[in-house]
């Protein structure tokens, strides 16, 4: 796992020095090193918990998974209305590709739907309930299908 980790933070680092938008980086630049932190950060924490728990130690994955995820998608939400135009991170539809200001709109908007998504999530992850699971799955949900939506309805608009 941590070869994984690694692994991702220098893909990630070799994404932005192929991405024909690569110039773009430079405006984003502190978001995206956040981000890369952020999923370094997480992927540690798992493996941490990993090795805890093979130790014999008495960890509740659950609730440390499902919180951690929370955590990483509320911050990830957070910076994603800096995110500037590329083809390797943010939400990517043919419309937001093909429009700038459909993609800067579009990233803010679902920023916030990422914040508020997360932090249901949050909320969800201590409760063993089954609508509680639910809840946090339907959240995610809406955290990737709203801004995929709005984004085809605004292209439609602009468009138009």
């Amino acid at each position: 796992m941590p070869l994984l980790a690694i692994v991702l933070y220098l893909s990630m680092i070799l994404m932005s020095v192929v991405d024909p938008r690569r110039e773009n980086y430079v405006r984003f630049k502190s978001a995206y090193r956040l981000m890369r932190w952020s999923l370094v950060l997480f992927l540690g924490g798992l493996y941490v918990l990993t090795m805890l728990f093979s130790l014999g130690y008495d960890v509740n994955i659950s609730l440390i998974v499902k919180a951690g995820v929370a955590v990483l998608l509320t911050v990830i939400g957070n910076f994603m209305g800096q995110f500037r135009h590329n083809y390797f991170v943010g939400i990517k539809t043919p419309w937001t590709l093909a429009n700038e200001e459909v993609w800067h709109q579009t990233h803010r908007f679902g920023g916030r739907i990422w914040v508020v998504g997360g932090l249901v999530c949050l909320a969800m992850s201590p409760l063993n309930a089954l609508w509680a699971n639910y809840l946090y799955f339907a959240s995610i949900m809406v955290m990737a299908i709203v801004p995929m939506v709005y984004s085809y309805l605004l292209f439609r608009r602009i468009a138009d």
